[in-house]
């Protein structure tokens, strides 16, 4: 992943591979249990959500977050978009914050906020998903 993702700037590739490791892989290693083999290969892929969420991750597509929830099931019944992506929102904040939440508690704030001056007005892109370029704000 680290290959691929070190070749392309896709913003959207970031959100499928952040996804993918820290939602799709945590759920599928639930089902191998007892193949360690298994377990050890998902783990080293879901520890990678990690370096993609603070290296590579740069704009936050919802509809991805939320469409990694139903397991990337393209036949998934779901009740609305904004409800896949609220639910999107919800996940990828619940994620950074297990991800990061150790620097949280050194009284560190990890605060994502649309950057105004690169993008006054968030986009619309593809399939009504909006993009939001992220700008960490770290502060004590």
């Amino acid at each position: 992943m680290r290959d691929i993702l070190e070749r392309s700037e896709d913003p959207h590739k970031s959100n499928l591979f952040a996804s993918f490791a820290a939602v799709l892989i945590p759920n599928a290693a639930k089902q191998y249990s007892e193949d360690l083999e298994a377990i050890t290969a998902l783990k080293q892929i879901q520890k990678s959500a990690r370096w993609i969420m603070s290296d590579r991750l740069h704009e936050l597509h919802p509809l991805i977050w939320g469409h990694a929830m139903e397991a990337f099931d393209n036949q998934a019944r779901i009740a609305s978009i904004d409800t896949i992506f609220k639910q999107g929102c919800e996940k990828a904040n619940q994620v950074f914050v297990s991800l990061f939440g150790d620097q949280m508690l050194k009284g560190n704030a990890l605060i994502f906020i649309c950057n105004q001056a690169a993008n006054p007005n968030p986009t619309r892109s593809g399939a009504n998903h909006l993009v939001c370029p992220l700008v960490p704000v770290v502060s004590a």
